[in-house]
């Protein structure tokens, strides 16, 4: 539960700044569209005010200029002179221009539009900034005559421009960072966002991601797993229950264990979407089931065996421990060692023994005692367990009775 509460915490923090990205984007006073090959993907709330449109739906598929006059006040053609700076725009990835619109009822209104090209991951995106010049006029009109209520703050919207930047910055390099795979669903299937990590741990074949069609990177990894019909399941069970948190693994056909963490995407208190991490615990779990056998083995062993740590509280004990000194396990596990030494050892060699064990290993003859009280002599082989950096964790004790 501690790993999982952590893995979540990571994941929320790394999301903050999408949400910033977001809130930044949907409050702007300019409208914005964003487009890939001349079609609008998404769209601000300005954008609908500004063309008098009531929801996204009817606006995204459409291109731009699809609101535009069949000519421009210049004479020019508006279809031609789209085109003209849209290639203007690819080679020289910004540039501005005035426009002539019309509102969904019809009304022209003249504008500024911001025109910048971009590539994100794999994909060749405009974003359009437009301003309403007649808006314009007007708050410079009133910030003339001092109407300061009416009056843009330009610096608190250069601070924000650049808040955005650095939360758009932060975002993608902590995704590209992690070693966890991050996958980013929204509320309609579409993938918003994933890393190369999460890539490789399924294998997905070029394309498939780029699609942004989860269903279809669903499909690329089914025959990969133990269980997909499970894996479907739980993904659909998920989607149908935004609200709802989650933290499992996946089992592969080829050994491979993943550990997948998935949580509600939120803006404003409302689900928008889902978030993914899948981390590879394959060399872990093989770790766990290796120390697994040795434990197994250990306790089987005729010897008796125990393991304390630096302050020599015992951590583990093996069944001819138990019943050697007729103690049950409950009652020796974080009990110091001492409970099973006889108070008859000159307590200068038990020292002794703990000098040489730290340094090296110690083997020679003691007397240790019984729960019932009685002593009897053992032949004891002793050494250190140290970590990679050579500090001391603890120490392993093998006793024969050699009563």
């Amino acid at each position: 539960m501690k790993k999982e509460a952590e893995g979540y915490k990571f994941i929320r923090s790394l999301f903050k700044c999408r949400e910033l990205y977001q809130i930044l984007f949907e409050n702007a006073s300019d409208a914005i569209f964003f487009t890939e090959d001349s079609k609008i993907i998404d769209c601000n709330k300005s954008a609908l005010l500004m063309f008098g449109i009531t929801t996204k739906n009817e606006i995204i598929g459409r291109s731009p200029f699809d609101f535009s006059a069949e000519q421009q006040p210049d004479g020019s053609l508006s279809n031609g002179k789209a085109l003209k700076l849209i290639s203007q725009a690819s080679r020289e990835a910004t540039i501005k221009f005035y426009w002539e619109y019309h509102k969904s009822d019809g009304i022209p209104f003249d504008t500024e539009v911001n025109l910048n090209s971009f590539a994100f991951e794999n994909h060749s995106l405009l974003q359009f900034s437009i301003r309403d010049i007649a808006l314009q006029r007007m708050e410079q009109e009133l910030i003339k005559s001092e109407n300061k209520g009416s009056r843009r703050d330009l610096t608190d919207r250069k601070q924000a421009e650049e808040k955005l930047k650095q939360s758009l910055s932060l975002l993608q390099a902590t995704l590209d960072s992690t070693t966890d795979g991050i996958l980013v669903v929204d509320n309609s299937g579409k993938i918003s966002s994933y890393n190369q990590r999460f890539k490789a741990i399924f294998g997905i074949p070029d394309g498939i991601l780029e699609s942004g069609n989860d269903a279809d990177a669903i499909k690329s990894v089914l025959n990969k797993l133990n269980d997909p019909a499970q894996f479907v399941s739980k993904v659909q069970h998920l989607y149908d229950h935004p609200d709802l948190d989650s933290f499992d693994t996946i089992d592969f056909k080829d050994g491979k264990v993943i550990e997948r963490l998935s949580f509600s995407q939120r803006l404003d208190g409302k689900p928008i979407g889902r978030v993914w991490s899948f981390k590879d615990v394959t060399v872990q779990i093989e770790a766990e089931q290796q120390l697994h056998l040795m434990a197994h083995s250990l306790k089987s062993i005729n010897e008796c065996i125990s393991i304390t740590d630096t302050k020599d509280c015992l951590l583990f004990i093996n069944e001819a421990f138990i019943k050697t000194y007729g103690f049950t396990e409950e009652e020796l596990i974080g009990q110091n060692i001492s409970i099973v030494r006889s108070p008859d050892n000159d307590p200068e060699v038990v020292d002794k023994i703990l000098d040489i064990t730290a340094d090296s290993s110690w083997q020679g003859e003691i007397m240790n005692r019984r729960k019932d009280g009685s002593d009897f002599p053992i032949s004891l082989s002793t050494s250190a367990v140290q970590n990679e950096k050579g500090e001391i964790l603890g120490m392993v004790g093998v006793a024969v009775d050699i009563s």
